[in-house]
């Protein structure tokens, strides 16, 4: 994989974030929150900031597009702070004291400090995309890309009220948990590439498969997400009960409880988790979905008929950055 030019469009997208930041935060305290969520204060590592995923999607499928990125950078930072605004928040409501290998926002400033830093960066994204007006774009082009970053922005929001609605539910199908990751993950993710593409052509029939490109995507990162560093042992197994004691319903406990009744679901111990995944086939129905939402991903990427070096590096990029490789696949 092209890794130099990978870390050229993150800093890319770092240089456009901090520019927003800089040009809007007048006292040091909002600077301070945000540019630490972001892992963009001096002398921070890398690993602080994310895997800055969303992004570099944006940026490389207008790349493949039309050989040019430079135009989708107010589109690209605009999603990555509304995806750490909703960290911020959902750090908060999960009460996670850690993230990234350092104190949650709200654990190193409290929970109204965070809520307000949350906020900010929503708004923040908006502004980022008003650097839209300056380039040579159609005002249509720059309304459908608002549009589509606010709504998944807005999706996002019932996604999580999904994902928290489930906490109090035992019998969580199938196809809920696919429309609430839809939601939650896959839409702000398939925002990505979709403004990626409607910046970088007027091809409808080539943005509408990055469109379906990016929603695959966002799907199997959810889903790999929820396997991760799954290797059939007790530990991972530990893990997903650890999980479902926070009322979390992953798509492996889903499918390791398909057979279970209600009551038994909710008297289950540790070692009968065990032997529940032991016993069944979760793990492996799991990847079997996220793959097939892979495997679709790259078929709509072949749809496009474009070939090039910087579509074949988003092919590379995606299978490492949902987790594929991870997976033992």
């Amino acid at each position: 994989m092209n890794n130099s030019l990978i870390r050229k469009l993150r800093k890319e997208v770092n240089r456009e974030i901090i520019t927003t930041i800089r040009s809007f935060c007048e006292i040091p305290i909002a600077s301070q929150m945000l540019g630490y969520q972001m892992g963009l204060l001096k002398n921070e590592s890398k690993e602080t900031q994310g895997k800055r995923f969303r992004p570099i999607l944006c940026l490389l499928s207008s790349l493949a597009i039309n050989g040019d990125y430079k135009m989708a950078l107010p589109a690209a930072a605009a999603i990555e702070l509304i995806h750490n605004f909703s960290l911020i928040h959902d750090d908060i409501q999960d009460e996670d004291e850690c993230r990234r290998g350092r104190k949650t926002v709200w654990r190193k400033w409290g929970n109204n400090q965070a809520i307000n830093a949350g906020d900010a960066m929503h708004t923040l994204a908006n502004i980022a995309l008003q650097r839209l007006f300056k380039m040579n774009l159609s005002p249509k082009v720059i309304d459908s890309v608002f549009f589509i970053i606010n709504n998944a922005c807005y999706q996002m929001c019932e996604g999580q009220m999904l994902d928290i609605g489930f906490e109090k539910k035992w019998n969580v199908r199938l196809p809920q948990y696919l429309q609430m990751i839809r939601k939650k993950t896959a839409t702000l993710i398939q925002s990505a590439p979709y403004c990626g593409a409607l910046i970088a052509t007027q091809n409808r029939s080539v943005i509408r498969h990055y469109k379906n490109f990016g929603a695959n995507v966002g799907m199997a990162f959810q889903i790999f997400n929820d396997l991760s560093g799954c290797d059939g042992s007790a530990a991972q197994f530990n893990h997903f009960y650890s999980d479902l004691i926070k009322k979390k319903k992953t798509l492996p406990v889903i499918l390791a409880f398909k057979s279970l009744e209600s009551a038994q679901k909710r008297k289950i111990k540790e070692r009968e988790m065990l032997s529940l995944f032991k016993e069944s086939d979760a793990i492996q129905h799991s990847r079997r979905i996220g793959e097939n939402y892979l495997e679709n991903a790259l078929l709509e990427l072949n749809k496009t008929g474009i070939k090039n070096p910087s579509q074949e590096l988003l092919k590379e990029y995606i299978k490492k950055g949902t987790g594929y490789f991870s997976q033992g696949i």
